[in-house]
């Protein structure tokens, strides 16, 4: 009898009410393995650093920028390169904008008193280093509503590559 009740109760999800076992079978189906490790998050951080560094001494950026990331992109057991498709790292690019937003935060500013960056505008040079990467990109829309991270760390690595 219990198990009965638990079966037929009702859950309401996305204002549609549906049966417990409803809800269970429609999320096992659409459970993904987020591919996504810290050298990854590493490797991104390393980069946005880099490309900063490049935009602040006024270098020239390449077309192959983007490959530095190293987006859909892991090693399988063999050591072979293998390609992942963009739903398997949903946090990768946006980390990407979020670390160029905190270079252009407030903290951003802060941190860069006193050294090399201080009478830099960094908006511009990270607006620099975005639209190097994604010609067509929005910068607004991608990196001014991102959350800023690590603004910190990445003005110390900046300054450390210049």
């Amino acid at each position: 009898m219990a198990n009965s009740a638990k079966n037929t109760a009702n859950v309401v999800a996305n204002n549609v009410v549906v049966t417990k076992s409803e809800t269970a079978n429609a999320q096992k189906g659409t459970t993904l393995r987020v591919v996504e490790t810290r050298e990854m998050w590493a490797v991104v951080f390393d980069h946005t650093a880099t490309l900063l560094a490049m935009a602040v001494k006024g270098e020239a950026f390449g077309k192959d920028e983007n490959e530095g990331f190293a987006f859909g992109k892991t090693t399988d057991k063999n050591g072979k390169p293998q390609k992942l498709a963009t739903k398997l790292q949903p946090n990768i690019r946006p980390y990407s904008y979020s670390l160029l937003a905190g270079f252009a935060s407030r903290k951003g500013y802060k941190h860069a008193k006193g050294t090399d960056l201080a009478n830099l505008d960094l908006e511009e040079v990270a607006k620099t280093v975005f639209l190097n990467l994604h010609p067509s990109g929005d910068f607004d829309k991608l990196v001014g509503k991102a959350e800023p991270k690590q603004a910190k760390t990445l003005i110390e690595a900046v300054i450390a590559k210049l």
